[in-house]
């Protein structure tokens, strides 16, 4: 009976390993996806410099196609960096587009604050239909009693309709308490 030591029996894989490879005989038997050199794809010397589609940057590596050093690739980098969509080529910038029609002066949108917690849209849109034909009306409530946070929202077809209810509203006693009423965004802001 023999017995082997973990370091005789590493050695003895690693021979044995060794002499399988001599008997393929020059056959490579590791190749690097990388640059399809002699080597493990994790030992490539060119690993960082890959672009998309396989090609390796020049710029990285230091020169040209055919120079010493440049395995493969073009000079044209194909964007293997993540580019947000804001600057895709045709992205939209802010205030074009189809969305920027609801931006123009006659669009507006007004604040209501210090709302009862008994507030119901109904109540609300009774508040400021006199005013003008309404857009939009949105009242914050609560997810789970249902009651009004205590503000709201107001879009206004015309500015002159909402301008008049922020006049009008604004100190306005309602529900045995004083409204607050303001723009929703200042009306000179570079986003309106």
């Amino acid at each position: 009976m023999q017995f082997l030591t973990s370091k005789e029996e590493d050695n003895k894989t690693e021979d044995d390993a060794l002499d399988k490879l001599k008997a393929m005989g020059d056959k490579n038997v590791v190749k690097c996806r990388t640059c399809n050199g002699d080597h493990w794809t994790s030992k490539c010397p060119w690993k960082d410099t890959m672009i998309a589609g396989g090609k390796i940057d020049d710029k990285k590596i230091g020169g040209p196609v055919g120079t010493p050093g440049a395995v493969g690739g073009d000079n044209k980098q194909t964007g293997s960096k993540y580019v947000p969509p804001s600057l895709r080529d045709g992205a939209v910038k802010r205030g074009e587009g189809p969305s920027a029609s609801r931006r123009d002066d006659s669009y507006c949108a007004i604040r209501i604050a210090n709302l009862s917690d008994s507030t119901t849209e109904t109540d609300l849109e009774d508040l400021v239909k006199p005013f003008g034909p309404l857009q939009k009306l949105y009242l914050a409530k609560d997810k789970i009693t249902g009651q009004c946070k205590g503000f709201a929202y107001i879009h206004f077809k015309f500015r002159n309709d909402a301008a008049k209810a922020i006049s009008l509203l604004n100190g306005y006693g309602y529900d045995h308490l004083i409204l607050s009423v303001d723009w929703s965004k200042p009306v000179n802001s570079p986003n309106q």
